[in-house]
């Protein structure tokens, strides 16, 4: 049995369960035309980690967070789907998923390629090659869009982080 978390629109939108597929449409269709407005891939940002902190407080633990795993409906509210069994094996560098870890990874994941017009890709897992490999697909970012915002450097800092090859070097 598999099951997802939706986070409803708006500011006080409500973080629910259901079995099945999530309605809507998969993140990674949407971004194939695409990147996503800055303002749009932070707020789906900002209600995924309200999924992924319920989720945590339930004690249900994804493992391997991933574009093909959010959903956006037409209302605005944003699902993330795949919760069930637990993974043996998950996109993060630490290989087997690590809790809460693994999720912030999958996080940085899906916020990359809401943002960058290519994939990430295969990121390879010893510590030197993946830290290279990350710093080449962020810089391959537009960011001109936050050049007026205050705190910019802070926000590629924090996407930096939570694709940090080192578990304990990501955000809580």
């Amino acid at each position: 049995m598999s099951w997802y978390y939706t986070r409803e629109a708006g500011d006080q939108g409500q973080v629910l369960t259901d079995e099945g597929t999530p309605p809507g449409v998969c993140i990674s269709d949407i971004v194939r035309e695409g990147p996503l407005p800055m303002g749009v891939a932070l707020e789906l940002i900002a209600y995924l980690a309200d999924v992924l902190t319920i989720a945590q407080e339930d004690k249900a633990l994804h493992g391997d967070v991933s574009p093909g795993d959010v959903f956006i409906d037409d209302k605005g509210s944003v699902s993330l789907s795949g919760y069930g069994p637990m993974r043996a094996q998950g996109r993060a560098p630490e290989g087997r998923p690590l809790f809460p870890a693994s999720d912030v990874y999958g996080l940085g994941v899906v916020l990359h390629s809401v943002l960058a017009t290519e994939p990430l890709g295969a990121i390879p897992r010893t510590r030197d090659a993946h830290d290279d490999a990350i710093v080449d697909k962020l810089l391959s970012i537009d960011w001109t869009a936050l050049a007026a915002l205050k705190g910019r450097d802070s926000l590629i800092h924090f996407l930096c982080s939570m694709l940090a090859h080192d578990p304990t070097e990501r955000p809580a």
